[in-house]
């Protein structure tokens, strides 16, 4: 009987097969390593929801051996993790982590990216910064390119809530070149967002005119919009007042161009427009003299397309605008058209 299950175990079981084997494995006592929860390690992975459905059933009397009980923590926890069910206590993780915490190995890695994951959700950022940094310990030739991404990912959130804008900046690089690596696309490319963001908010930090850093936010926006069709919508509204900000603030004269080629895209998909970018645009616009009729023109254009929007559009833009132009010294002359263009007195 072990060699069936040794035989089992070296394939991909298919997902009926696989519940089928975990009863099974609960009736009779493995003696050696799991193999249900080897397949599991793997599914988790590429298909979660399957793995959670498992996981979240299963008769953890049948786990007696130390190794296979932390090895469910682990896979029961990266489940959750990737079901995007926010877990706030550590008690089941903690399992593994102090299982493998001296093994050295991917568990170890895991068992602290994911133990990070949970002090996260718990806001408990200090604590998810020391259990990144335990699992960036791990020799990286032991861990896949794109957790190492992740992970990066994980630190610059954390950097970025502390407005540690150079440390964001740092891991927002190493995010990049991990998710490269992976080929992981919309990874890639959120990670160069990122960066884009901090060189500009460390243009200001520094001495407000640094042509270093517009050229470098430039390089990293001329990147991601060589991956346009790998993007998401919501990356592809980033670009673009990623880019109009580089623009505006460099004094550039692609504005205009820029808002018809942001105008395209909503005509050509409005349900995935984000209507507050624009907004924020048109108001960022309005505070440049020059540029004033320009942004007269992108209100005119919103009311050519109103019919598409969905409900709430212009609610939305009406929202943003006035606590943006609370903020700003927005000219009242553009401010003032921007309500008479709504209707509003």
């Amino acid at each position: 009987m072990n060699d069936a299950i040794q035989d089992l175990s070296m394939n991909k079981l298919p997902f009926p097969l696989l519940i089928i084997f975990v009863f099974f494995s609960s009736c009779i006592g493995l003696s050696h390593k799991n193999p249900v929860l080897d397949e599991l390690d793997t599914m988790v992975q590429e298909q979660p929801d399957s793995a959670y459905t498992i996981l979240s059933t299963f008769d953890r009397s049948t786990l007696t051996k130390k190794e296979d009980v932390a090895h469910f923590s682990l896979l029961y926890s990266i489940a959750l993790d990737k079901m995007y069910i926010d877990v706030t206590e550590d008690t089941l993780i903690n399992v593994a982590v102090d299982f493998y915490k001296h093994k050295n190995n991917r568990y170890t890695f895991l068992s602290h990216y994911y133990h990070g994951r949970v002090f996260e959700n718990a806001n408990r950022k200090e604590d998810a910064m020391q259990a990144f940094i335990l699992a960036e310990a791990v020799p990286e030739k032991k861990v896949d390119a794109l957790y190492l991404a992740k992970l990066h990912f994980g630190k610059l959130r954390i950097y970025d809530y502390l407005f540690l804008d150079r440390e964001a900046l740092c891991e927002a690089e190493l995010a990049a070149e991990y998710s490269r690596k992976a080929e992981h696309w919309n990874n890639f490319a959120q990670a160069l967002i990122s960066q884009c963001t901090f060189y500009l908010v460390l243009d200001d930090t520094l001495d407000g005119s640094n042509p270093s850093n517009y050229e470098k936010a430039d390089s990293c926006l001329a990147i991601v919009g060589n991956l346009w069709d790998k993007l998401k919508p919501a990356q592809k509204e980033s670009w673009f007042f990623s880019k109009l900000m580089v623009s505006i603030r460099a004094g550039r004269s692609d504005i205009l161009e820029l808002i018809e080629k942001y105008g395209y895209l909503i005509e050509q998909s409005p349900e995935d427009a984000e209507w507050s970018t624009l907004a924020e645009a048109y108001l960022t616009l309005g505070m440049i003299p020059e540029m004033q009729e320009a942004a007269r023109g992108t209100l005119r254009f919103l009311r050519g397309i109103e019919s598409k929007m969905g409900d709430g559009s212009w609610k939305q833009i009406e929202q943003r605008l006035e606590k943006f132009g609370q903020g700003m010294a927005v000219p009242s002359s553009i401010f003032s058209f921007f309500k008479e263009f709504l209707g509003r007195p």
